[in-house]
């Protein structure tokens, strides 16, 4: 291609986007599942990674385990894998690993086991830290 002639496109395409993807909205796969993916997971952009510390809370939680039942309501259909991570935007892999639990141990195995760790600090200790932040930083000898 010469630097005089402009590049063309197939009519349709659109740039940044993969072929063969519908209707090329993010939450196509969603349709058919019951319009129930149109968020990601995590809720919000940049969230904590695991790696980082910030695991997930309650309600992220609550979301992983939404996708795990719907991923389980295609494992009784028999769906393979890979239709069943591209319906729920996730890894090949983590549909794999799902399956072998819900093979391993039934419903029970997708279910959530719970936050990982208990609170570090009770209810009492939360009031007294809200109150010693609300005085700030310069009553506890920081400068301002």
């Amino acid at each position: 291609m010469s630097a005089a002639s402009p590049r063309t496109r197939r009519p349709g395409s659109r740039c940044g986007r993969r072929r063969g993807t519908g209707s090329g909205r993010p939450d196509a796969g969603a349709a058919r599942l019951g319009g129930c993916l149109g968020r990601r997971a995590s809720g919000r952009a940049g969230a904590m990674r695991y790696a980082q510390g910030g695991g997930l809370g309650p309600h992220e939680q609550a979301e992983r385990e939404r996708i795990r039942m719907l991923a389980a309501e295609g494992f009784d259909r028999g769906e393979k894998n890979t239709a069943i991570a591209k319906g729920l935007r996730v890894s090949v892999r983590s549909v794999e690993r799902w399956r072998r639990s819900w093979r391993d141990n039934g419903i029970a195995g997708l279910r959530c086991s719970g936050p990982a760790n208990a609170a570090k600090v009770g209810p009492q200790e939360f009031a007294m830290l809200e109150e010693e932040l609300l005085r700030g930083a310069v009553f506890h000898g920081w400068p301002d």
